[in-house]
């Protein structure tokens, strides 16, 4: 991964480690889909590591749900 790469997955994963779930990423307007960030947990809750989760989406607003 590149360095602005790196920068966000370290914050996806201190915001998981604080008790988040899945969690928005991005919008691919090339694509036409959402991406989203989903850590994986043991039986404890501990974040042992993450996937991203592509979704294919009709009406590509922006995450935060302005515009």
């Amino acid at each position: 991964h590149n360095q602005d790469s790196c920068r966000k997955i370290e914050a996806f994963l201190a915001r998981a480690d604080a008790g988040e779930g899945e969690m928005p990423e991005a919008v691919n307007l090339q694509k036409g889909e959402r991406e989203f960030f989903t850590p994986v947990r043991d039986k404890k809750g501990k974040v042992i590591g993450y996937f991203e989760r592509h979704e294919w989406y009709w009406d590509l607003k922006p995450l935060d749900g302005n515009g």
